[in-house]
């Protein structure tokens, strides 16, 4: 285990080609996943924009013309398409920016795991309420996905839910306080790095 609880990297662990961010609503990983890729060189893919483009339709007129069931499914299908073109070892390297609940799902969570380093930005339900009722594109984008009377109610409700499942998905854990994007990409890279030389010691002892 690491020094955050979580799984360390197997032995064999290179520096990826696929990082994949998760978190709340609100924990930057759309900003953060652009100054990553800038920084790796690599291209960067939001799954949310991916899905609203595919579906021709806004996150929110999805949820209201096929629910959330439905949504969950376009989300699926479009991680699955994602880590399927990564299984090509001529794949360029990519940052993905995932929805907050794509690890509501097992079969998400694993899909990720495989094909990506899966980092997750971890703020607090606080912070991350602020950060979205902030952005009035991000507020009227996105339904409301309890019956909770505030934002942060509502937001203190769905970590609760998915702190666990963050956790399960990710590599790497970030807490996320009053760090911009690319202070958080710096410490993204220097994360993976870090993990990458210690796979490497613990594999050179087996």
């Amino acid at each position: 285990m690491s020094a955050t609880g979580l799984p360390l990297p197997p032995p064999r662990f290179r520096y990826p080609r696929r990082v994949a961010l998760v978190g709340l609503r609100g924990s930057g990983k759309s900003t953060v996943g652009r100054a990553l890729a800038r920084a790796l060189g690599f291209r960067f893919r939001d799954l949310d924009r991916l899905l609203v483009a595919r579906a021709g339709r806004s996150i929110a007129k999805v949820f209201a013309d096929e629910g959330e069931r439905g949504f969950r499914r376009r989300e699926a299908a479009v991680l699955l398409g994602l880590a399927e073109l990564a299984e090509s070892s001529s794949a360029p390297g990519e940052v993905w920016a995932t929805g907050g609940g794509v690890v509501l799902a097992a079969g998400n969570r694993a899909r990720l795991r495989r094909a990506s380093a899966v980092v997750w930005l971890d703020v607090s339900p606080a912070r991350a309420a602020a950060r979205v009722a902030a952005d009035a594109a991000s507020r009227t984008s996105r339904p409301s996905l309890t019956a909770s009377r505030s934002a942060l109610a509502e937001m203190r409700a769905i970590a609760k839910e998915r702190r666990p499942l963050y956790a399960a998905a990710a590599h790497l854990r970030l807490a996320v306080h009053d760090d911009g994007p690319r202070e958080l990409a710096a410490r993204i890279r220097a994360s993976l790095a870090e993990a990458v030389r210690r796979a490497r010691r613990r594999g050179s002892t087996t």
